[in-house]
């Protein structure tokens, strides 16, 4: 009798392949880069600065109820000023 059986032996393998090399993402200029969403294919993409307007910047509005709530207390605090001369 023999000892070693004829058989098959299944096994998977996954291979990654890969799309960009680290190398490729390494050499890339600022403001560039690849992008993938959804079903759509890997696209290197760039993008450009460009000046904005100061986004910090105040607009001042005049609200009146704001401004008859400063006027009163300019007046309460006048009446105090008085008062404690």
């Amino acid at each position: 009798a023999r000892s070693i059986r004829d058989g098959y032996n299944f096994s998977e393998q996954e291979k990654i392949r890969r799309i960009i090399l680290p190398a490729e993402i390494k050499g890339l200029e600022d403001l560039t880069g690849y992008v993938s969403i959804g079903a759509y294919p890997v696209t290197q993409i760039s993008m450009d600065i460009f000046s904005r307007p100061d986004r910090n910047s105040m607009i001042p509005r005049n609200i009146p109820e704001i401004a008859s709530e400063k006027k009163q207390d300019t007046e309460e605090e006048q009446v105090l000023d008085e008062l404690l001369r």
